[in-house]
């Protein structure tokens, strides 16, 4: 109900106040990319309200951190970051001082950052979550705003150039957002879509058929409803369709898969990690073939879960690690598929100023980045 709504936007306005809060320590809104250029995950980061790109340098063998490009702006709302493989580059969205979506993205040779704060301006102001996916079929970034009307709100790329096209009232249908959105693109389809959290407390799916029709559904999640928290989308290419990953009212992890025709519902395998925070990311483990999803349990470890493939098992292998946040980092993580190291790779704030990578392979592997 509005009750439930009112508590949920009160929820991620604190934990907005808590990423550019000039009182707080650490990097605690985090979105992380693979580059397949730099063979390395890659990660921009806020902390005061300040944006860090911490970036893989073949020349030391080191990571170092870039923040002078971005040191007139100001980041006031989530943060979302993505590869545009194509363009051998990296560009984020952003909610900027003047609470509207911005972008900074590299040049053509990757020598300096551009920053673009007119091109979506027609969203208004940006009043919840922001969430970028790399088009394929362009080459490009397309993302996924809720809007001043608290709708959704999709930019993607229209031609050759930097240009955007701006997709709202086929959406509206779905009704307002209440929290999370999550982005994937799909390869059958060659368009991204979304699920995101309503402020109906359910969870909502929408995406745009090759006729250009958007298609909303929401039904078929009701065995998670009422929803509370974060949602985490993939693209799940052995059954050709996306799947994903929510948090219900009780705190507990429900994952919702494409199967025979019809959307299936597993909230049984995830209870070993307890009642998850408001951080869930979730990849597609390229190697092993299936589904990889991690979260912050409610004892402070990371929780990662393995599994769900697509020969048509469900099973989940389930393993934590050590790291345990301090009370006074907010936990929030990503994850990543590095093609390189052929594993997933999560990245999460640590103690202090820092950010630590951790691989899931058998032993919790970690690297400090800068």
């Amino acid at each position: 109900g509005n009750n439930n709504k009112q508590q949920y936007q009160q929820r991620e306005a604190e934990a907005t106040m808590y990423c550019s809060s000039p009182s707080t320590n650490g990097p605690f809104c985090v979105s992380a990319v693979y580059e397949p250029h730099a063979r390395m995950p890659a990660v921009v980061s806020v902390r005061r309200g300040r944006l860090t790109y911490h970036h893989y340098d073949a020349g030391t063998g080191v990571y170092a951190r870039e923040v002078a490009a971005f040191a007139q702006t100001q980041c006031t709302g989530t943060v979302s970051a993505v590869c545009e493989e194509a363009r051998r580059r990296t560009t984020f969205f952003f909610v900027g001082a003047d609470r509207r979506l911005h972008r900074y993205y590299q040049s053509e040779s990757a020598a300096a950052w551009e920053h673009d704060g007119s091109s979506f301006t027609s969203a208004g102001v940006v009043t919840g979550a922001v969430a970028g996916v790399y088009e394929e079929f362009a080459g490009r970034a397309g993302v996924f705003v809720q809007g001043s009307d608290h709708h959704l709100h999709y930019f993607g790329p229209e031609g050759a150039g930097e240009a955007w096209a701006h997709e709202a009232a086929a959406l509206r249908s779905a009704g307002e957002v209440g929290g999370s959105v999550a982005a994937v693109y799909e390869a059958t389809l060659a368009h991204s879509s979304a699920f995101f959290h309503g402020a109906d407390g359910r969870l909502h799916y929408v995406y745009r058929q090759k006729d250009g029709h958007w298609v909303h559904e929401t039904d078929a999640f009701d065995a998670a409803r009422p929803l509370w928290g974060p949602v985490a989308a993939l693209y799940d290419p052995v059954r050709g369709h996306a799947a994903v990953f929510c948090k219900n009212s009780q705190g507990l992890l429900h994952y919702f898969f494409w199967e025979d025709g019809g959307w299936h519902h597993d909230g049984a395998s995830f209870s070993a990690a307890g009642e998850v925070s408001d951080s869930i990311a979730a990849v597609w483990d390229q190697q092993a073939g299936h589904a990889a999803v991690a979260c912050c349990g409610s004892d402070g470890r990371i929780h990662y879960f393995a599994g769900g493939g697509g020969n048509g098992g469900s099973e989940w292998a389930h393993k934590a690690a050590h790291h345990a946040f301090p009370p006074s980092v907010h936990c929030n993580i990503d994850m990543v598929f590095s093609k390189e190291r052929a594993l997933a790779e999560l990245v999460c704030p640590a103690a202090g100023n820092g950010l630590t990578c951790y691989d899931a392979g058998p032993q919790w592997t970690a690297v400090d980045l800068a």
